[in-house]
């Protein structure tokens, strides 16, 4: 992903400013489908917000250090569907 960082907590993408809202790890805590060679593991970010979207800037430690960016529409909670087989 190319953006430009503006400053510790601006980045900018696509002409727009993105403004940090959090960094830290995440750790795998349950795997609800698939395995552990298909999900992140231990992943390093930081996390910018904008209008409707998020950036995710995001390192694998797990994986050899790998990029694993995202750039994400915000939905809400009322947009979530659950689906079952049966």
């Amino acid at each position: 992903m190319k953006y430009e960082k503006i400053s510790n907590d601006k980045i900018r993408y696509n002409n727009i400013i993105f403004n940090k809202t959090g960094e830290g790890n995440q750790f795998i805590k349950k795997i609800e489908f698939g395995n552990k060679n298909e999900v992140e593991g231990r992943c390093l970010f930081e996390d910018y917000e904008a209008s409707n979207n998020i950036i995710s800037l995001g390192v694998l430690k797990d994986k050899g250090d790998i990029r694993a960016d995202v750039y994400a529409s915000i939905i809400n909670v009322e947009d979530i569907q659950i689906e079952k087989e049966i």
